[in-house]
């Protein structure tokens, strides 16, 4: 048994601003999906482009590349 842990799933633009925040929430191990609809944290779309996408959760991050195409 894992005890939970504070997850925290973000998406930045290439500026290294945050675009949203779509989980910062205690999370137990396992499988976990999120929905990001392509709106930023004021429920504005964002551009066509790269995003990152960055996991933070027990002292780990990783970062992985994302791009939109409308």
């Amino acid at each position: 048994y894992q005890a939970p842990m504070v997850v925290n799933l973000r998406i930045y633009n290439l500026r290294g601003q945050e675009i949203v925040t779509l989980a910062h929430k205690s999370m137990t191990a396992g499988l976990h999906s999120f929905y990001w609809d392509g709106h930023d944290q004021a429920g504005s779309p964002v551009a066509s482009g790269i995003y990152l996408l960055r996991v933070q959760a027990g002292g780990k991050v990783v970062t992985k590349k994302m791009t939109i195409i409308y």
